[in-house]
């Protein structure tokens, strides 16, 4: 099917990690933790999760998840968690709780990950050290009715 899609093949794989969990990368790659296979109780649940996951090859979810701008890292997102990896080789480096948060950024020197939420909470995560480096509120003026940026960033 993945073939009549035009995606190629699809290849999964697992990783170490203490959630339960699986999800898709760039690539047609499904990735399954450990964690999880361990958690499904038959096979046909585990087929299940690999059906669902494969669903989102399929409409090319994984590809909104992005490389680091030096290729070495990458970065995939759901609903509640940022997850990041080393590409060569693909190895499960940090999963980080970022509940509601709009799409993460790599930072200019892919030394880190920066995200923020709904709420103006901005959090920096170092990715050598796997670390937060710092977390900030921003607090908007209540007169303010500004939602973008001019041209000029004033």
């Amino acid at each position: 099917m993945s073939e009549i899609a035009g995606i190629g093949k699809v290849r999964i794989g697992m990783i170490e990690s203490t959630q339960a969990n699986a999800f898709v990368l760039p690539g047609a790659r499904i990735l399954v933790t450990r964690k999880l296979v361990a958690y499904a109780g038959t096979e046909d649940e585990l087929a299940g999760v690999l059906a669902h996951e494969f669903g989102h090859v399929l409409k090319r979810d994984g590809e909104r998840d992005m490389f680091s701008l030096d290729g070495n890292w990458i970065l995939a997102q759901d609903d509640a968690n940022l997850y990041l990896f080393t590409r060569q080789p693909l190895v499960f480096v940090v999963r980080i709780d970022a509940p509601d948060a709009y799409p993460a950024q790599f930072s200019p020197d892919c030394g880190s990950v920066v995200f923020y939420d709904e709420n103006y909470r901005v959090e920096r995560w170092n990715l050598a050290s796997k670390t937060r480096e710092w977390v900030h509120e921003v607090v908007p003026n209540k007169g303010c009715f500004e939602s973008t940026l001019s041209p000029d960033g004033a």
